[in-house]
């Protein structure tokens, strides 16, 4: 396709697809198009065209918007104005025009520098530079425009693309400065691929309004992807002498989601200095709508800066504005808040999570440090957690000022969940919002040391362990009144805990002392875990430690366990032990002045010695209480219909029942006795083998026994135990309910 070729300086507009200029256009090294009219774009294509072809080695440039003393500056021409889907490949330069001045009037505003109307493919190793708004003396400046405005299709930059800056307004007093442009709008679906540099125009100035706002390095408005190893900057404020000047511009500005994979750097643009008052750094990232980014090189929020009275805010280096994703394995840090003569600024915050979201964290996340001035503002966050979930194993640290931390997480109003993993690091506390359910989870794969809950970390009302994960706690930590114990994982203390709250224990979880550890919870629930303590630790269920010891699980008067599970450890049982939903396991020996009560659906096996001063069935069937020789010296009461004592490994043959004393025998050898409070006599009770060497004893009478208090016996006696599937004496690994 042979195309055409432009060598010398054409000085009008070129149109693609006319009789002259058919598609391929090559503008050599040598060319230039270089229209000399006002307000002229240097190339042109009109709609409905296919297959069209732009390549650039030379310079196009378009026309600037003509002045006008007492009207609006013209407008300044595109430098690439293509109606239809086309191919652009600029090795050289791409200018649009300036937007004209104007005496009295606004300024015009400055040209597109590429224009992909319907999309198309741009590849540039050159220079594309967006319009600069026209300059007003006594009115508005104008804007800028981007430097390229694609409807969707492929970027590939591998050169420099920048947005034209604001136009300026001087004498003006209600003139404000222009709009600047960005560098790349993608208004379609696309795909962008940087290993240049992209950047927004700086905001126009102002004497004594409203300066404008940098512009973003890149703007999505629809769900694109953008793969960055080069640079991607937000424009720098437009400053005012007397009014406010205009804050930094977005690094990148995600409005309808979309994915952003940054490899290199990316910053939020800088505030500006004004005489009086300073302006805000803007955010090196803004999910407006959701999206994906997936971090392994710097995002950096915009410095600000600072003017005599007054100092503006440091940018975030993310802000996560309604939900999205963010996976850090590099640096993400907020923005310095400007110094001034009094009032200082406030640093950015490193990632604002302003309303969910879900944050994971394996690299640094650091909040900007506070300006200085005659009133210090603080240092920031490294993370505003306000709903959504943040998981930490790598640095989160906190920003400075006058020599004071910041906390290195802040909790808003919505519940939120941070996960720590092992490795984590935090810099600066951690304050969660003690009006919300906010949860502190452990998580991770490996091993992992948290110490100062309740100091260091404050406000949580629930404290998690992951399934899986394994955590030891050191140091003092504290649970106040109405929080939550979680522990779905393994988690040992070997410094103390001291929980005003309740404790759940799920199945297969660990719950236990360490070395010197204490432990003291008011009431604990387990569904299927362990509870264990070392020889010198303390673990207490109940309101104080007082006067319990080492080396055993103590739970104090008017406390509960309750639930189903392992007891590994010694047991004294000065309060209330219940056992329900499942086998209650009893490893070692058990004693103390409360109650044993064994529920509706629970079942109670005891491998050593069960001195407690009362074992209680509960009103219902399939209540099971299994167990050995010398075991039990408590009274049984409640023993009804549809329940059993199991005791293995004894075999009995006939029973008698006589003052509250149940005697075993075994032909006419007594064999073991056990006590209960009722009205009972012998009919009442049945013996039948239990299937594993022992012996059953069920209620034979049609309906409930009574179950008034009776005289209590005057000697105490013992019932076995069952062991499921080892030999007596040996380590029972699995309890089978009777009857099932």
């Amino acid at each position: 396709m042979p195309g055409s070729k432009i060598s010398t300086t054409v000085t009008n507009t070129v149109t693609i697809g006319s009789q002259a200029y058919p598609s391929p256009l090559t503008i050599t090294a040598t060319g230039a198009i270089a229209p000399t009219a006002y307000s002229a774009n240097g190339v042109y294509a009109g709609s409905g065209l296919s297959g069209l072809r732009l390549i650039n080695h030379g310079t196009i440039t378009a026309g600037r918007g003509a002045y006008s003393q007492n009207y609006d500056g013209g407008s300044g021409g595109l430098g690439a104005d293509l109606q239809s889907a086309a191919t652009v490949t600029n090795t050289g330069l791409i200018a649009a025009g300036a937007g004209g001045a104007s005496d009295q009037a606004n300024g015009g505003r400055g040209g597109i520098g590429i224009d992909l109307a319907l999309g198309g493919k741009l590849i540039n190793n050159g220079s594309i530079i967006g319009g600069y708004g026209g300059y007003s003396r006594q009115a508005n400046g104008g804007a800028g425009s981007a430097a390229v405005y694609q409807n969707g299709g492929a970027l590939t930059n591998n050169g420099s693309i920048a947005g034209g800056f604001g136009g300026g307004a001087s004498y003006g007093f209600g003139g404000y400065g222009g709009d600047a442009g960005a560098g790349v709008v993608f208004a379609g679906s696309g795909k962008i691929t940087n290993s240049g540099v992209i950047s927004g125009g700086d905001g126009g100035y102002s004497q004594y309004h409203f300066a404008a706002d940098g512009a973003a390095g890149v703007v999505l408005r629809a769900s694109s992807t953008v793969t960055n190893t080069g640079s991607i900057l937000g424009g720098t404020g437009g400053g005012s002498f007397y009014g406010s000047p205009g804050r930094g511009g977005y690094g990148v500005r995600m409005l309808r989601g979309g994915v952003l994979n940054n490899q290199g750097a990316i910053a939020g643009g800088n505030g500006y200095s004004g005489f009086y008052n300073g302006s805000s750094g803007g955010a090196g990232v803004a999910l407006d709508a959701g999206g994906t980014v997936s971090n392994s090189g710097t995002i950096r929020g915009g410095n600000a800066n600072g003017g005599f009275y007054d100092a503006g805010d440091g940018g975030a280096g993310i802000v996560l504005t309604s939900g999205g994703m963010v996976s850090n394995t590099g640096l993400i840090v907020g923005g310095a808040g400007g110094s001034s003569g009094y009032y200082a600024g406030v640093g950015g915050i490193g990632v604002d999570i302003a309303n969910g979201g879900n944050v994971v964290n394996s690299g640094t996340i650091q909040g900007g440090n506070g300006g200085k001035g005659s009133y210090y503002y603080p240092g920031a966050a490294g993370v505003y957690l306000n709903g959504g979930t943040l998981t930490n194993a790598g640095t989160i640290s906190a920003g400075l000022s006058g020599g004071y931390l910041a906390n290195s997480i802040q909790f808003g109003s919505l519940a939120a969940t941070l996960v720590v993993d092992p490795g984590a690091v935090f810099i600066g506390n951690i304050v969660a919002n003690s009006n919300v359910d906010d949860e502190l989870l452990l998580g991770g794969s490996g091993a992992g040391t948290l110490h100062k809950i309740g100091t260091h970390f404050i406000g949580f009302t629930t404290l998690a362990v992951q399934a899986g994960a394994t955590w030891t706690l050191t140091a003092p930590n504290t649970l106040g009144a109405g929080t939550s114990l979680l522990d779905d994982g393994s988690l040992s203390v070997a410094g103390t805990l001291n929980d005003q709250g309740s404790a759940s224990v799920s199945a297969r979880a660990i719950l236990q002392t360490a070395q010197n550890g204490t432990i003291q919870i008011d009431n604990v629930i387990m569904s299927g875990g362990t509870l264990s303590t070392t020889r010198s630790g303390i673990f207490a269920v109940g309101p104080t430690l007082a006067g319990d010891d080492t080396g055993q699980i103590t739970v104090d008067t008017g406390a509960t366990l309750a639930g189903n599970g392992s007891i590994t450890s010694t047991l004294v049982d000065n309060g209330a032990i219940i056992a329900q939903g499942g086998t209650l396991k009893l490893t070692q020996a058990v004693s103390g002045s409360g109650a044993l009560t064994i529920d509706t659906g629970g079942s109670v096996a005891a491998h050593a010695s069960l001195a407690v001063a009362s074992v209680v069935f509960a009103s219902g069937d399939d209540e099971t209480l299994q167990g050995g020789p010398s075991e039990i010296t408590g009274v049984i009461s409640g023993f009804g219909s549809g329940d059993v004592i199991d005791i293995r490994p004894v075999t009995a043959t006939t029973l008698s029942f006589l003052s509250g004393t149940l005697t075993l025998l075994d032909g006419n050898t007594v064999v073991d006795e056990l006590f209960l409070a009722g009205s009972y006599d012998t009919a009442d009770f049945a013996l039948s083998p239990d299937g594993h060497g022992g012996t059953d004893i069920e209620f034979a009478t049609q309906g409930a026994a009574p179950r008034d208090n009776a005289e209590l016996p005057s000697r105490w006696g013992w019932f076995g135990y069952h062991e499921a599937e080892a030999p007596y004496g040996g380590f029972v690994t699995n309890f089978v309910p009777h009857g099932v």
